[in-house]
């Protein structure tokens, strides 16, 4: 089961960006460009760096 929706407008979920700081993402533009999140409207950056600052902080 895939997390939730984090970029509606490319269709891309928790686990994906999880997956791309696992794979070696360390920043934003980092996750932006291993899974397009943040792309396009970009509505949901904020949601993506609380996911990696979260990630840093386990």
């Amino acid at each position: 089961m895939a997390g939730k929706t984090i970029c509606y407008c490319l269709n891309v979920n928790e686990d994906e960006i999880k997956q791309a700081i696992s794979d070696g993402a360390n920043s934003v533009d980092d996750i932006k460009e291993a899974t397009g999140a943040g792309t396009a409207c970009g509505a949901c950056t904020k949601r993506i760096e609380k996911i990696l600052i979260d990630s840093k902080e386990s």
